[in-house]
């Protein structure tokens, strides 16, 4: 099983709204284009230790193995939420997005 971590700093002026679009898009995904995808969890920090270094929203999707995990990130339609309903929303940019898979 491999997880696929991102951790976002969403900017403070984006409405739940938005970021509740992003999400289903990322739900959307698994159910339709991307049935690799075989899990999907997602929230905001609420951590009392305050070391999330400006990152305040996260999700981690899971696949079966590498190459599964691979399909997804190659994917166009993840290309497309990521471009459109993802990247919009961040307070830098890429800047604003760690990725850790294991």
């Amino acid at each position: 099983m491999i997880k696929h971590f991102v951790l976002l700093e969403i900017a403070d002026h984006i409405k739940p709204n938005e970021i509740e679009k992003m999400v289903n898009k990322l739900i959307e995904l698994k159910n339709t284009s991307i049935p690799e995808i075989k899990k999907i969890s997602y929230g905001k920090s609420c951590s009392i230790e305050g070391l999330e270094r400006g990152f305040n929203y996260a999700f981690v999707m899971e696949f079966e193995n590498v190459s599964e995990r691979d399909i997804y990130i190659n994917h166009e339609d993840h290309k497309k939420v990521s471009a459109e309903y993802i990247l919009p929303i961040l307070k830098n940019g890429i800047e604003s997005v760690i990725v850790f898979d294991f």
